[in-house]
């Protein structure tokens, strides 16, 4: 048990000094004034946002199975019969009406659910905030471990909060450095119905979440819920317990709420469990759900059998076994690491080049993200990764899955960190489970298909009735993508054979999607969007509805590709391995436009009126379809978008801004480094920095209301990417043999520097210190045993390694 008696621990505080032992802190010399400001921990199920208040703490909480509605599925009884006159129309040239008929019969029956807010943990405290002095709140990324520190009347307060993932708990631990000096009331609440009690002398909260929220239209509109006599809807579960060392812990009502009190404590371990009903994609919550009381009681009771000291040296150990495998240098900078983090980035909007260890910072946050929000077991990390405090949410707060979801993704394997990379590999088993239905009913099509969006009970239909969105029938293909890299990072062949009915599945979806167009004799898929762009033709016309366009295609292609070496390796279906043979020389060729010479998007040579959604780029960020080297001539091309557009500097319209949040500063930080240009992959970059990174260091997506609260972490994960292809890329040859490409994108700015850890394809592990903004040595163990040819610039080698093995390269020995 927690030590009621234990000594209370002193601690030396040192306030506004560099902290120059402890660059991988983000620390702010006053609480959260709002909720994107709050320190973020998670254990990839539980997740908490600390405001780090004085006199009243906030401490945000969300489970990420806590969604709205239950498992149903409902076929759109239209899109059998309209499907093959849209496409029809579609090869006739009639866009418009295509577009109109898709509209009308080509959407979803029903819509996504909506992640839910948890509630709030609150802990009252008789210090007046004007009264305090030596203030600090700190996010420690190498212990995962929020810290709020602050002195009044000759006392020193210590709150230390951490979210658990070996006990499933969140702790907070508050401590003053005077015997007797702790006195405090907690409280749980919720904006979802809900109720609280004492129960075992610990305080019980416990509700229902609606059926129903609004998430694109009426999102001023209270959530539904069921109000029968038998209500469905997700159960949830909250239970707190206070230990004390020293003082008393009472229980009692305030303001006809259930409260905790303590008096006069040394310090006091407060643990909080939290559980739903959840039970997979498929079982009714309410009617087959888990029992979260028991649950969370059990959590609880686990918990509390164990001392703080031991809860916490746990949940340090457990987070740096992930969190240590990677460290980035990229210099230091004493007098802005001096800075609080919110001052810090203000300053780097003045002069980045002073500040390089922010760089680092911000990649080794991205990792924390990822390692807080998705862990084997737990659901992915959604649009705000495992955080959300509204009943109404943009978006949803959910899976959109036509490039958010997967861009939350894209630097795992290489950042050292697969078992993250677990959780999408489960939902993409999941969601081919209701994906093979919606390809039948809808589609009249073998395999399985997903499109827009998805939630936590796999929605696989079309979302919505605007083609705009609704008719993406790629995000499979893309899906696919990380089943793939997954296995070709690990190099395992039992990974293979495990991915291979889903890949499969999804390669036949996509041979029955394929017509022939007429003027060339292609494969196209019909029918098709560009991400969510609007095309215009020549004559000015405008839609959205198309077929075959480029990034659809290079999707498939790169499906179809992987499926044939599966195929070959596995002895699989020889049938399915012959049709996609033939089918993926038949697919539309990536064409250059002969008006603009960029890379064309659609069939035709039309333009699109959408800003930075190139979507086509994926040939080149997601795939080695586009490579300078291999394709120079599509590498131009692509570039040229880029380059002629400029979507990233200041534009006329302030609300708009420039285009660096979310996914579209993602995709241009990471296609210029793919073409190996890391002076302007790292200027979007700091540029993201400067203009689209709240104080919290979470991405913010640039254009919505300042009081919106809200963040998007692909914004975070997108540029994590690019760092790791500026470092190092790796891709797999015509013949088979892996490549490790060396400082590829080396920014001339990060001239000094090292990393440790970084992945490449085929199971290798590399180790890179350079200086003079050349190569000095490379680390390389291979894990799986394989060959590679390992490139620095026009230098190469071939490498045979055993499995283990270890070798230190110089620039001297490659040839």
């Amino acid at each position: 048990m927690i030590d009621r008696h234990a000594v209370v621990q002193r601690h030396t505080i040192r306030y506004h000094e560099p902290h120059l032992d402890a660059p991988l802190t983000l620390w702010y010399t006053r609480p959260a004034h709002r909720w994107q400001e709050s320190l973020l921990l998670g254990n990839g199920r539980l997740g908490a946002s600390v405001w780090g208040g004085i006199e009243r703490e906030l401490i945000s909480l969300n489970d990420d199975t806590l969604w709205t509605g239950e498992p149903g599925y409902e076929a759109n009884p239209k899109a059998p019969e309209a499907l093959p006159e849209v496409r029809r129309l579609l090869l006739a040239g009639d866009h418009a009406g295509a577009q109109v008929l898709a509209g009308d019969s080509l959407g979803g029956i029903g819509d996504t659910g909506v992640y839910m807010p948890l509630g709030e943990l609150s802990i009252d405290m008789p210090v007046p905030a004007d009264q305090v002095s030596d203030y600090r709140r700190e996010l420690d990324l190498g212990t995962a471990m929020a810290q709020v520190t602050f002195s009044h009347h000759g006392v020193t307060y210590r709150r230390e909060v951490f979210v658990s993932h070996p006990a499933d708990t969140m702790v907070v631990r508050l401590s003053g450095d005077r015997p007797g000096a702790l006195t405090f009331t907690a409280a749980l609440t919720s904006p979802l119905r809900h109720e609280t009690r004492i129960d075992e002398s610990q305080l019980h909260m416990s509700g229902r979440a609606p059926m129903r929220a609004y998430t694109y239209s009426g999102r001023d509109r209270e959530p539904e819920y069921d109000e029968g006599p038998d209500p469905r809807g997700m159960r949830w579960a909250v239970r707190l317990a206070a230990v004390a060392e020293g003082g008393t812990v009472s229980h009692g009502v305030r303001d006809d709420a259930q409260v905790v009190t303590a008096e006069g404590c040394d310090a006091v371990t407060l643990v909080v469990a939290a559980r739903t009903s959840y039970n997979g994609p498929t079982a009714s919550p309410s009617r087959e759900g888990r029992d979260e009381t028991a649950l969370v009681r059990r959590d609880l009771h686990a918990a509390l059998g164990q001392s703080y000291d031991r809860l916490r040296a746990a949940h340090v150990a457990d987070h740096q076994q992930l969190f240590n495998r990677v460290s980035l240098d990229l210099g230091r900078s004493p007098q802005a690491e001096s800075l609080p983090t919110n001052e810090r980035l203000e300053a780097y909007v003045a002069d980045s080049g002073s500040d390089p260890g922010l760089a680092a910072l911000y990649y080794q946050f991205g990792r924390y993200i990822l390692i807080t929000t998705s862990r084997p077991g737990s659901q992915p990390a959604t649009l705000q990764g495992l955080w959300n405090p509204s009943i109404n949410p943009a978006w949803g707060s959910g899976w959109t899955i036509n490039c958010n979801a997967q861009i939350n993704y894209w630097p795992a394997e290489a950042a050292n960190l697969a078992e993250c990379h677990e959780p999408l590999l489960e939902l993409i088993r999941e969601l081919s489970e209701n994906g093979a239905r919606v390809a039948r009913d809808h589609y009249g099509a073998r395999g399985w298909v997903s499109h827009q969006g998805t939630d936590v009970w796999r929605y696989a239909q079309p979302v919505g009735n605007n083609p705009q969105w609704s008719n993406f029938v790629a995000s499979n293909a893309w899906l696919s993508q990380h089943l793939w890299e997954h296995y070709a990072f690990s190099g395992d062949p039992a990974e293979l054979r495990r991915i291979w009915p889903i890949l499969s599945g999804a390669a036949a979806f996509h041979l029955d999607m394929l017509v022939e167009e007429p003027l060339h004799g292609w494969l196209v898929t019909a029918p098709d969007i560009n991400f969510e762009n609007i095309w215009v033709k020549p004559d000015g016309s405008t839609g959205s509805l198309a077929m075959g366009t480029t990034p659809t295609t290079q999707m498939v292609r790169e499906l179809f590709t992987n499926v044939i070496t599966a195929a070959r390796a596995l002895g699989e279906s020889p049938e399915l391995r012959e049709e996609l043979e033939v089918a993926v020389q038949r697919l539309a060729p990536m064409q250059i436009s002969p008006t603009t010479g960029q890379l064309q998007e659609y069939l035709e040579d039309w333009g699109r009126t959408m800003k930075a959604e190139v979507l086509s780029s994926w040939g080149a960020v997601a795939s080695a379809q586009i490579h300078p080297r291999r394709t120079p001539e599509l590498a131009a091309a692509l570039r040229l978008i880029f380059d002629t557009e400029r979507w990233w500097e200041e534009k006329d319209d302030p609300l708009a801004g420039p285009c660096l949040g979310s996914w579209e500063g993602a995709f241009q930080a990471m296609a210029y480094a793919r073409l190996g240009d890391g002076d302007t992959a790292l200027h979007i970059f700091d540029l993201h920095l400067q203009k689209a990174v709240q104080a919290n260091l979470g991405s913010k997506f640039i254009g919505h209301a300042p009081n919106n609260p809200m963040f998007q972490i692909d914004g975070n994960l997108g540029q994590t990417s690019a760092v790791n292809e500026m470092l190092l890329q790796s891709h797999v040859l015509e013949n088979g043999v892996y490549e490790l490409d060396l400082l590829p994108a080396l920014p001339a700015q990060w001239s000094e520097g090292a990393v440790t850890g970084l992945r490449g394809r085929g199971g290798f592990e590399v180790d890179l210190r350079w200086s003079g903004g050349d190569l000095d040595t490379a680390t390389i163990r291979s894990i799986s045993g394989t060959t590679t040819r390992v490139r620095h610039g026009d230098r190469t080698q071939e490498l045979t390694m055993t499995p283990g093995e270890q070798r230190v390269l110089r620039t001297d020995d490659l040839g």
